[in-house]
């Protein structure tokens, strides 16, 4: 197995993929899961971390322009949406043997999908 920067993250993603599905089967995937995330891979100098992420709307419904900090409760008022990153699933993987850990399994069934952006 070689470890160069491309066929490195080949090997990566694909164990990736394999252990996100031996976690979270492809049966059990709620409806929203293909529609509503997607992945990123980041260099991280001596690793790679690769991960699968959603954006959360901070729109109320009906109140398009506020937006409420879940922390403080404070309101801010916005010209443009506004979306927090959230990361689902996320692994990192050294660089020099490619051995991996899962740093971050959300349980999907606390995700309130209906806050989740669509992708087009």
């Amino acid at each position: 197995m070689g470890n160069n920067k491309q066929g490195g993250v080949e090997v990566v993603t694909e164990k990736f993929i394999d252990e996100f599905l031996r976690i979270h089967p492809r049966g059990g995937l709620p409806l929203w899961f293909r529609n509503k995330t997607t992945h990123q891979t980041l260099d991280k100098g001596d690793s790679w971390q690769l991960s699968i992420v959603a954006s959360k709307n901070h729109r109320k419904p009906g109140n398009s322009n506020v937006v409420i900090d879940e922390k403080t409760g404070e309101k801010r008022y916005v010209i443009a949406d506004s979306y927090e990153e959230i990361v689902l699933f996320s692994m990192r993987f050294r660089k020099s043997d490619l051995s991996g850990e899962v740093i971050v399994d959300t349980d999907f069934s606390q995700i309130d999908s209906d806050q989740l952006v669509g992708l087009n």
